[in-house]
């Protein structure tokens, strides 16, 4: 039935926190921080590379590490972690 199903699906749901996430203010004028594919950033750039055989991927991602984080990439990792210790306290804290 549609309710079994539904019970199917809630109960093998996988919780993605980051649905609830704000746009993070540290990434604000700073799309070369932005994860995933987007044009520009650095993560595209260091992908690029190494899927053309470029630059091997362990020197290219440790590079791309150091490089996102001295560009305001520390930054962003507090902002998000004190939003994720907020969230999840909230959460316990109304029995979510």
């Amino acid at each position: 039935t549609l309710l079994k199903g539904y019970e199917t699906a809630k109960e093998n749901m996988l919780k993605n926190d980051a649905l609830h996430m704000p746009s993070l203010k540290a990434l604000e004028g700073k799309p070369e921080l932005a994860v995933g594919f987007g044009s520009g950033s650095l993560f595209t750039d260091m992908f690029a590379k190494v899927v053309t055989g470029g630059e091997p991927i362990d020197s290219a991602f440790d590079r791309f590490v150091a490089e996102w984080r001295s560009r305001g990439g520390d930054e962003v990792i507090k902002e998000a972690t004190e939003w994720y210790k907020k969230f999840h306290n909230l959460q316990h804290e109304f029995g979510m």
